[in-house]
This record gives C-alpha cells, structure tokens and sequence, in this order.
C-alpha cells in the first residue's frame, strides 16, 4: 500500500516524502513479543540451565510417579529397570533402557535411586559408575513420607555448578508442594523409627488380628482399619527394611513390647482387686491375712470333711484362684494352690445388687 497525502480541493499539495527504497520495511509500532527479542532469549536459556538430564533406576511403582511429574516439569527423563517398561515410558515422554550401560552412557546430571530398601545395595555395586561423568549426582530417595521431604546434601564439595544443580533439583519438590526439612541421616533415622516404624508395626498386628468392619464402628475405629489397609499394600520386604537398615527400630519395638505388658498389668490387676473384695480376702499389701477381718475370721467346724467351692456365679469370665481353707485350731491360715474354685467377676452394681 503506497502512502501519500490528500489535499482539499482548491488547495495545493503538500510536498510528498521522499520515497523509501524498494522492500524496505519500517516498524511503527511493535504489540507483541517476537521470538528474537531479548527477554525471550533469555527465558529459554535459563530454562535450559535448570533442565536437568534425571536418571532413575527402577522404574516401579514409584519410580513411574517421579518420572511423569519430572518429565512434566520440563526435564530430560531416563530410566532403567530389570524389568521392560518400555511402552510405559514411552507414554510418559521417558526415555527407557534395559541396558544399564547404555543408560549410564547418557550421562544424566543426577541418578535417582527408586529402587527397594533391601535392594539398594546390590543395585548400586551393579552400577556401571565408570561410565558416568564424575560429577554426577546420586539420590536415594529411601522412602515415602507424604509431602514431607527430609535430604541431607553429603559429600558434594563446594563447587558451584553442583551445589546449582541440587538446588535446581530441590526446586522441583518445592514447586510439587513438598515441605523442605533438611535434616541429619542420624536424626532422620530416629524420628522414623517413632512414626514410620512404629506405624508400620501397629498396622501389621492388627492385620493380622484381621479387624473387621462392623455396623456400630466409631471414628478411631475406622482410623485403624484405615491403617492396616494402607500398611497391608506395602511388601513385607519393605517393613523389614525399615528395620533391618534403622538401628533405633529395636529400642522402639521393645518399648512397645513393654508398653503393652503394663497396660495388660493394669487391667489384670484391677480385675483381681474386684475378685478379692468378692470373696473377702485380703488385698495384696494389707500385711496379716487373720487381722484382715474377712471371711478367714468366720472358721468352719472342724467336722466338716469336704468344703465346698465358693462359686459366685458362673459365665465366661470365670477365673481359677486357690482355694482358702480356715483351720479352727490355728489362728492364722493357710491356703492350698492345689485346688481351685470357679469364680466370676461382678460389676460393682451387680455387687451392691
């Protein structure tokens, strides 16, 4: 389109601008970005300095879940595995290798280790580390702890492009919605064995107790079944992991060994207390029996041959305590453990009844 100018009639004409030469073409105005600008330029290079080329070996169940988010986020995705997972990571945009020399030949800037806890050992000392770039970065991601992320940053050095690249690493998780808790291994070892382990073993007790869902279930009730069902998906391979490789899981498992006997002390003791004051004899700290006042005061005939059992009911609570016998020629008594009476805890209303 030529420009020019338009004159009113009976006027004359401005003078005309001088003509531009042929194809050359003149910005006037510039509304949106263009793919040559500055700010453009230098949006895609620094996305393609946090891009990280990530490895992971074992691409199970949870290997998957960290590929497809990281594959998401823009990074560069390689996997391996004994399995074939090929068609599953080609769906995900992953680059999948059953070789674990070819995989290692990609050189990824960090290795993921999803493999399983018993399983990390040998995975590792199979690892063709040789050929991988010395500056590579090893994770192991151990286990799962909802949206909490515990890491200790070990053995690194203080060189700039590592530590830039485990911060870009870490900005990943942070961009997921995990709670960043940099902690000790040590420390880490002890929380878990408070909460991970402790969990782990509480829902595998009642497991196998095999508690079932009932009609009159109550809030905490349903809090339990709901932990055995999330413990019970985890492989058994996986609990004993947690404590084959926790030195804290032994002291916790003997604290709850030992937190059950005193509670199963309290309800037994409290039961043999109510079983005492049924049939009138002393208690365990009140020193003399014969000074006691109870049933040893009212002594029996020394005719009578056989004395029957003291029964107080009948019913499925019944207990096996020893017999008393009250001998009227002495004033103190004595008990005889080889027999036993039959005898049934009442409820203090049934009691005063």
């Amino acid at each position: 389109m030529r420009c020019g100018t338009v004159a009113a009639a009976g006027k004359p004409a401005a003078a005309a601008p001088p003509r531009r030469a042929r194809g050359a073409v003149r910005v006037l105005a510039l509304d949106a970005a263009q793919p040559f600008d500055f700010e453009h330029r230098a949006r895609q290079k620094l996305a393609r300095d946090q891009q990280l080329t990530i490895g992971i070996v074992g691409f199970g169940t949870f290997g998957q879940f960290l590929a497809r988010r990281m594959a998401r986020a823009g990074h560069r995705v390689l996997a391996t595995s004994r399995s074939p997972y090929h068609d599953q990571a080609r769906a995900m945009g992953v680059a999948y290798f059953q070789d674990v020399d070819d995989f290692c030949e990609e050189h990824p800037d960090v290795v993921i280790l999803a493999s399983s806890i018993l399983s990390t050992a040998d995975v590792l000392r199979a690892l063709p580390v040789q050929r991988l770039k010395r500056n590579t970065l090893f994770v192991d991601v151990l286990s799962v702890k909802g949206l909490n992320f515990m890491y200790e940053v070990v053995r690194v050095g203080p060189d700039t492009q590592r530590m830039a690249r485990i911060e870009n690493l870490l900005k990943f998780f942070r961009a997921e919605g995990c709670r960043m808790v940099e902690m000790s291994c040590e420390e880490h070892d002890r929380q878990a064995a408070s909460t991970q382990f402790i969990t782990h073993t509480v829902g595998r007790v009642l497991g196998a107790m095999d508690v079932q869902s009932t009609d009159i279930n109550t809030r905490g009730f349903d809090a339990l079944l709901n932990l055995v069902e999330n413990t019970s998906h985890d492989s058994f391979d996986l609990y004993y992991g947690l404590f084959l490789y926790n030195a804290n899981a032994t002291e916790e498992l003997q604290r709850l060994e030992q937190a059950f006997d005193t509670v199963k002390k309290q309800l037994l003791g409290r039961m043999h207390d109510i079983v005492r004051q049924q049939l009138q004899l002393p208690s365990a700290d009140s020193g003399d029996a014969s000074s006691s006042g109870g049933v040893l005061a009212q002594q029996q005939p020394q005719q009578q041959q056989q004395k029957q059992p003291r029964l107080l009911g009948s019913g499925p609570r019944a207990l096996e305590l020893p017999d008393v016998d009250a001998s009227s020629n002495s004033s103190s008594s004595s008990s005889r453990s080889g027999e036993a009476v039959q005898v049934e805890v009442l409820a203090p209303e049934q009691q005063r009844s």
